[in-house]
């Protein structure tokens, strides 16, 4: 038990297989190395593409249709992934070529496998998981490809225990397979392994695992797939999966986990931040220490700042909140620094990335933890780290680049407002909303671009995207549907799920300023620069109003620029350029108010939560709050130094936030008409921001491109 696996193990006598030293085995991964000392995939051919890694033969989870942007399992801010037409031609390719059964592997093709690394991970969808499909085909010769299969099952060749759906009853391994098949049961789902993962699991000789992987891959159990570097890698059916678990339950695989584990660290001479990554391990250190139950040494990878370095430019951010999540499922009470020292990584992973060449996390994150330093359990954390940085620092020669360590909270700040930056548009950000489930943010961009983030992570999980600039987003109630406005006239219905378009709205003239949704998800209004708005119906597109007013007696200026709905659906209001803001009764079909006293163009409007009452922003710097039942002007709310962009109002209507001009956001007491906080940190002028629905915390975009997400009380 215990035993590490590489091409040079040797089989004594009596079974028991004799490894070289550790420091050789370090040399031999090092060695190979291309990029990072962890990372060293030579490129996969895989129909015409360049893969690096054998996630990317793990097909997309959500996908978009119908326009250029689109999903892939691995979303990235700065890589839109495939279209899904060419994805939908691979899937189809794929079950048509590989309806038969699989290939042999020859042991020959393992006499190049490197100790190796891989560049990205798969964000999990939060929307559910897909069933993967990996397939090998002949290339003309004895070389072998990799080729994606689509969400459906994998297909389960040679077994005659399947029922109609495709669900195991009952799969009986032979004899002499029967342990290495429980074993597998530890493996993630959708999650290739290195076969010299599988060897060090099952205690074999490589050349025996190949033996073992080319019987499961007979059986249907497993794909398997070769890189060009040779290194052999395998993905084990999601219905066996399923079936092991159901056999062996968490308490059998256990000592599975702890085997694997034991193997990779040579029964605990290796620490585990020293383990050398095969482009699995490191990825998958959580799953399998949650597996074993050692939470403790899961809590010791998760506060190593140098080995939390290699696995962000390895795998992303993505992996990396992935591991605290799991931390925090785990254990009733966390370790109290554990959420701090994410939200410093957080905050420090953008410039990590523009910068890869620099060891830099650690540092980072010390100079985000000054301000709380002093407290309890941080305190030894950050007098250690800081005295190995500044050793570092100090014994640095020649021209080595070194990152200096901040001795003052002059950086941003964990556990403070400001929680991540959020980067990837190309041009000014125009509206951000947080949909109903409160994880996901959707920005909308003059770039054409829609995208939607994780708010947790900071990465971006979809892209919907058009050929004309984006002017307004808003989401229905379900948050399966939103409405995009663009500046060609035309409105589009956007499935979230399906990324297809429902139905265009066509029928304004003019740019298309603002849409907003009602609550009840039964219709939208749009406003636009042709000083109308119109009402729609959600389920089939179809107009069903015409409000008309605006610009009348002001000579013709009455472009509209925003609109807004009340908590029931019967009123709306509309702000526009002829300095006024118009109330509407939905029912009726009339102006109810209009709404007089600013003096530039009032650009935005907000009703106060269950209330008919209303707050305006405008261009002569200020904000005001009207009855809406009379509409009389109740507040004035002055301090911003420039002119108004947008207003928003949480879900109480107890409190607003202002985005102006001069950089800055203000909070407000919308029942006193009090300043409340000044929100700075912007570079640029703020041009949205949004209140999550607890009121708690919440985002602001300026017009240099990247949002903030903050955290706190409002």
């Amino acid at each position: 038990m215990g035993n590490s696996c590489s091409n040079t193990a040797k089989q004594e006598p009596g079974g028991a297989v004799h490894y070289p030293p550790l420091e050789q085995q370090h040399q031999q991964a090092k060695s190979s190395s291309v990029e990072h000392e962890d990372r060293i995939f030579a490129p996969l051919s895989l129909g015409g593409n360049t893969l690096e890694d054998p996630m990317d033969l793990v097909p997309p989870v959500r996908q978009s249709k119908g326009h250029r942007g689109s999903m892939d399992s691995r979303p990235s801010a700065s890589q839109p992934s495939r279209d899904l037409k060419e994805a939908a031609a691979q899937r189809v390719a794929s079950q048509e070529r590989f309806s038969g059964g699989g290939q042999r592997i020859s042991k020959d093709r393992v006499s190049s496998v490197n100790t190796s690394g891989s560049t990205n991970s798969p964000k999990t969808s939060k929307r559910g998981s897909a069933r993967s499909s990996f397939a090998v085909e002949k290339d003309g010769g004895d070389n072998l490809k990799n080729t994606i299969g689509g969400r459906a099952k994998a297909r389960l060749q040679q077994q005659p225990h399947i029922s109609e759906s495709g669900a195991i009853i009952e799969f009986l391994p032979p004899a002499h397979l029967e342990q290495q098949y429980h074993a597998l049961g530890i493996t993630a789902p959708d999650m290739p392994v290195p076969v010299t993962m599988l060897a060090m699991l099952w205690q074999l000789p490589l050349d025996e695992a190949v033996d073992r992987v080319n019987e499961f891959q007979n059986l249907g159990v497993m794909r398997v797939a070769t890189l060009e570097d040779g290194s052999l890698w395998c993905l084990t059916s999601s219905d066996h999966l399923q079936s092991i678990e159901a056999i062996c339950g968490e308490a059998g695989l256990k000592k599975y986990h702890e085997q694997l584990l034991d193997a990779y660290t040579h029964l605990g001479k290796v620490p585990l931040n020293e383990v050398a990554d095969d482009g699995y391990i490191v990825q998958n250190f959580a799953h399998h220490l949650v597996g074993a139950g050692r939470l403790n040494d899961m809590l010791v990878l998760l506060t190593e700042p140098i080995w939390l370095e290699s696995k962000l430019h390895a795998y992303g951010l993505a992996s990396i909140v992935q591991d605290f999540r799991r931390y925090f499922g785990e254990t009733d009470t966390p370790d109290p620094i554990v959420r701090l020292l994410l939200q410093a990584i957080q905050l420090s992973q953008g410039c990590c990335l523009e910068q890869p060449n620099i060891k830099m996390l650690r540092e980072q994150m010390l100079g985000r933890l000054v301000a709380v330093s002093g407290d309890g359990a941080l305190k030894a954390w950050y007098e250690h780290h800081s005295s190995k940085a500044i050793s570092e620092m100090v014994g640095a020669a020649g021209y080595t680049l070194v990152h200096l360590l901040p001795r003052t909270a002059s950086l941003q700040q964990a556990g403070g407002l400001h929680r991540m930056t959020l980067r990837s548009h190309t041009m000014p950000i125009k509206k951000v909303v947080i949909s109903p489930n409160g994880q996901d943010v959707i920005t909308i961009s003059e770039d054409g671009a829609a995208q939607v983030w994780d708010m947790n992570v900071g990465d971006c999980v979809m892209q919907l995207a058009r050929e004309v600039p984006l002017v307004d987003v808003d989401v229905a109630p379900g948050g399966s549907l939103c409405c995009i406005a663009s500046q060609d006239g035309h409105c589009c219905l956007w499935d979230l799920e399906t990324g297809q378009i429902k139905h265009v709205l066509e029928g304004h003239h003019a740019r298309v300023n603002a849409v907003a949704i009602d609550r009840q998800g039964l219709r939208c209004v749009t406003v636009s620069e042709d000083s109308t708005g119109r009402v729609w119906s959600l389920a089939d597109g179809t107009c069903e109003q015409l409000l008309q007013g605006h610009g009348v007696a002001g000579g013709g200026l009455g472009s509209v620029f925003d609109v807004a709905i009340s908590f029931d659906g019967t009123m709306a209001a509309t702000a526009s350029e002829d300095f006024t803001c118009r109330v509407w009764d939905l029912d009726e079909e009339v102006c109810a108010h209009v709404l007089e006293g600013h003096s530039g163009w009032v650009v935005s409007v907000s009703f106060m939560g269950n209330t008919m009452d209303l707050v305006t922003a405008s261009h002569d710097g200020t904000a005001r709050v009207w009855d809406g039942e009379s509409g009389s002007c109740i507040h004035v709310l002055s301090g911003h130094t420039g002119r108004l962009n947008k207003v928003r109002v949480d879900s109480s209507g107890k409190f607003a936030i202002t985005c102006g001009d001069d950089n800055a956001a203000m909070v407000w007491d919308l029942e006193s008409g009090k300043r409340l906080a000044k929100l700075l940190g912007h570079t640029a002028w703020v041009n949205d921001a949004e209140i999550t629905r607890d009121g708690s915390r919440a985002v602001t975009v300026a017009g240099g491109g990247p949002g903030r997400g903050g955290g706190g009380s409002t």
